[in-house]
């Protein structure tokens, strides 16, 4: 039979193990938020022709392209 110091090591390493899990959890969720801001940013950025990066991820030059005229 496990003496009361093993069955206390054990439920602190499954505490242990809880905690990690939850911490490792929240990190992923901060980090899923963070790029989501960083995409929306982005997306903003491209929409509003500011210089940048668009959604896409190609550089944007602000303003409109102005398209060269054809000669007939």
């Amino acid at each position: 039979m496990a003496t009361d110091k093993q069955i206390k090591a054990l439920q602190n390493a499954r505490a242990a193990r809880a905690v990690h899990k939850a911490k490792r959890e929240q990190a992923k969720q901060a980090k899923r938020a963070l790029a989501s801001h960083a995409r929306l940013a982005r997306q903003n950025n491209a929409k509003n022709g500011a210089i940048g990066k668009s959604a896409s991820g190609t550089v944007k030059k602000a303003g409109k392209k102005k398209t060269t005229s054809k000669a007939t």
